[in-house]
C-alpha cells in the first residue's frame, strides 16, 4: 500500500502540474492579445475548402513552405462551417496574421468547408474575392479511408458495408441540412460529420453549390492522387493560380496524416464494387462540369 501511495503522491507533484497550467494561461494570454488586434490583421486571401481524406493536411504543410505564403493561427478554423460563425469576422480575423506585406497571402484549410451546404453562402458574404482550392480524391477511396479514420476513434461499430447502407438513415435530410451548421461543441459527434461517408464524395453536387457564389476562375480543383505522384507540377500550377512565385520548390514533400495501405487488405471486393458503382454517375457528372476526367 505505501508503494502505492508513492505513486499517487508522484502524480501530483506542483512541478508536474505548474508546466500544464502555465501552458494553458500563456495561450490564453497570447489569444487575448489576438482578439485585440484583429483590425491589424488579415483576411485569408484563399481557402482549401476540402474535401476531408483527400490531402488537405499534406497540401497545408507544402503551402506553409512557400516564403509568400503566411500561415494562420490553426490550420483548421470552422468558421463557416459550424456556429463559430456566430462568433463575428473580428473573431475570425484574430487567426491571421498582421497586414505587414502586400505580397503575403494567408489561408486556412477547413475540410468540411465544401461539404456543409450553408458554407458557400457564408464564404461569400464574408470573403466575396477570396480563391478556392479543393482536393478531390476518388470518392472511394475517400470513403473506406474515412471509414477507417472513425473505427480507429471507436466512433463506429458497424462493418464497412452496413456502415455504407445504413449512412442514409444516420444522418440528416438534405433538406435538414439547408440551413444548417454544426455545434463545434459537438462536433465530433455529429453523425453528419461522422458517418458521411456517401455523401461527402458527392462531388458534383458540392461544387456546384460553390458555383452558384463564386466563378469557374476562382475555384481551383486538384486531384489527390496527382499531388502525390507529381507534387512539385501540382505546386507549381497552384502557386500560378495564387499569383505568387511558381518557381519554388518545396522542401519537405512528406505526406501527411495519411491513412496506410495495409487497411485496403480488410476490404473486400464487393466494397468497392458497391461504391464504384454508386459513385459512377456522380462522377460522370462532374468531369463533364469541370471539362475533366479523373478517370476513378
Amino acid at each position: 500500500m505505501r508503494e502505492n501511495k508513492g505513486v499517487y503522491d508522484n502524480m501530483y507533484q506542483p512541478q508536474k502540474i505548474l508546466p500544464v497550467k502555465f501552458k494553458i494561461f500563456v495561450k490564453k494570454i497570447l489569444w487575448k492579445y489576438r482578439e485585440l488586434t484583429w483590425p491589424l490583421r488579415k483576411l485569408p486571401d484563399f481557402l482549401v475548402i476540402g474535401a476531408m481524406k483527400s490531402g488537405t493536411t499534406s497540401l497545408y504543410s507544402y503551402l506553409i513552405q512557400h516564403p509568400q505564403i503566411s500561415k494562420p493561427q490553426k490550420k483548421e478554423i470552422y468558421f463557416f462551417s459550424t456556429n463559430l460563425y456566430n462568433k463575428g469576422i473580428h473573431w475570425y480575423r484574430a487567426h491571421f496574421p498582421f497586414q505587414y506585406s502586400s505580397n503575403q497571402l494567408t489561408f486556412e484549410a477547413s475540410t468540411d468547408y465544401i461539404f456543409v451546404p450553408k458554407a458557400a453562402e457564408l464564404i461569400y458574404r464574408c470573403l466575396p474575392d477570396v480563391k478556392l482550392i479543393l482536393l478531390l480524391r476518388n470518392p472511394v477511396d475517400r470513403a473506406i479511408s474515412h471509414y477507417f479514420h472513425q473505427t480507429q476513434r471507436y466512433r463506429e461499430r458497424l462493418s464497412i458495408l452496413e456502415a455504407l447502407a445504413y449512412e442514409n438513415n444516420r444522418i440528416p435530410s438534405s433538406k435538414a441540412l439547408m440551413e444548417r451548421v454544426t455545434n463545434i461543441q459537438n462536433y465530433k459527434k455529429d453523425p453528419y460529420i461522422v458517418f458521411s461517408y456517401k455523401s461527402r464524395g458527392l462531388y458534383i453536387e458540392q461544387v456546384k453549390k460553390f458555383l452558384q457564389y463564386f466563378p469557374k476562375e476562382r475555384l481551383f480543383i486538384v486531384n489527390s492522387e496527382k499531388l502525390y505522384s507529381q507534387p512539385d507540377y501540382v505546386m507549381k500550377q497552384i502557386y500560378h493560380f495564387l499569383g505568387i512565385e511558381s518557381n519554388y520548390i518545396v522542401k519537405d514533400f512528406t505526406p501527411k496524416n495519411v491513412t496506410s495501405d495495409s487497411v485496403k487488405s480488410y476490404i473486400s471486393e464487393d466494397v468497392y464494387q458497391y461504391l464504384n458503382d454508386y459513385f459512377e454517375p456522380f462522377n460522370r457528372e462532374l468531369y463533364e462540369l469541370i471539362d475533366h476526367d479523373f478517370n476513378w
